[in-house]
């Protein structure tokens, strides 16, 4: 059987400020790589064949990104949509790239992982429900606390709707669904649709059934400029796989060796070219891509640096871009 995905990838990522006026938020760097390309690398794991990926904002930055990352062997699909259409609304749109009796994964573009998905695609082909949905009860993640589920690991509510006692717990939804196509039925076959408005919650009040996998594993929500840090910052015992950049140092991960002079305190991830004048400073949690320039005594820490930045002033707790942006993490 083939196996399909789709990659939400076409909101505004207003949460992520200016940041996402330059790059839409798939196409943000994460280790050296754009976040969509560590998400095309995941599917491809678990067997995807084909993705589709709908576009809407910052358009251009997204097909950049997928077009110089694109796994060996997959087909990708852009679907367009001149208006933001949603979760359900974009599959509905996109819909006629799916097989009629084959289900597919979706999952949003703003999130990394390395959660196991075969875990999950096992039970959804022992199941058959309408939707599996990834689930995750990593207490870091408490305040999206919100899918209900009873002992047989069925969805019982989302926030309380409907209302139930049949919920063992509550987890938070990691934007990835295993979805039949017989749910695309209850979508509107245009315009805005919410797929957990009108496709999850509806299918919930009939009675039908959707299942959940709680599962392990690496996952976060990059939508933000804190937890956008923070997934940099939890990530970095997988650095060197992620970057590919040696361990120059306990900590210190690097595509070149270190401008002499350069004082570091770990832990660091450096992209290749950085130049770095008298007196400047990295770290702790300095995360720097390509072509990166710190000026005399300038210090970096508890930030990400994207590519072909300048920085004249020290930066902490910040998102640094090309042209004078830093955003602060610190308003979240």
């Amino acid at each position: 059987m083939t196996l399909k995905a789709m990659i939400f990838a076409a909101g505004y990522g207003t949460r992520m400020s200016t940041l996402s006026d330059l790059l839409a938020k798939p196409a943000l760097p994460f280790y050296g790589k754009p976040l969509i390309a560590h998400t095309l690398t995941w599917l491809a794991r678990a067997g995807v064949t084909t993705t589709v990926v709908n576009l809407h904002h910052n358009a251009p930055t997204v097909v950049d990104a997928v077009n110089q990352h694109t796994p060996n062997g997959m087909e990708i699909i852009f679907s367009r949509e001149n208006e933001i259409l949603g979760t359900g609304g974009g599959l509905k749109a996109a819909a006629a790239n799916f097989e009629k009796d084959a289900f597919f994964i979706a999952i949003n573009g703003d999130v990394f992982t390395q959660i196991n998905l075969k875990i999950p695609l096992r039970m959804h082909r022992a199941e058959s429900p309408l939707a599996t949905l990834v689930l995750t009860d990593n207490p870091d993640h408490r305040e999206l606390f919100g899918v209900g589920i009873d002992v047989n690991k069925q969805i019982t509510d989302f926030w309380g709707e409907p209302e139930n006692t049949r919920a063992l717990r509550h987890c938070a939804f990691t934007g990835i669904h295993i979805i039949d196509p017989r749910l695309l039925k209850s979508l509107p076959d245009s315009g805005y649709a919410c797929i957990k408005e009108q496709a999850y919650l509806p299918a919930l009040f009939a009675q039908q059934t959707l299942m959940s996998t709680v599962m392990g594993g690496h996952w976060f929500d990059l939508g933000t400029p804190q937890r956008y840090l923070d997934a940099h910052v939890k990530m970095l015992n997988n650095a060197g796989g992620l970057c590919g950049y040696p361990e120059r140092s306990p900590g210190v991960f690097s595509a070149d060796p270190l401008p002499p002079g350069l004082t570091v305190k770990q832990p660091v991830v450096v992209g290749p070219g950085l130049t770095a004048e008298k007196g400047s400073r990295m770290g702790p949690c300095a995360f720097l891509g390509a072509n990166v320039e710190l000026r005399e005594k300038v210090h970096v820490q508890h930030a990400v640096v994207w590519d072909n930045t300048q920085l004249t002033t020290s930066i902490s707790h910040a998102i640094a871009a090309p042209d004078g942006i830093v955003v602060s993490t610190k308003s979240d």
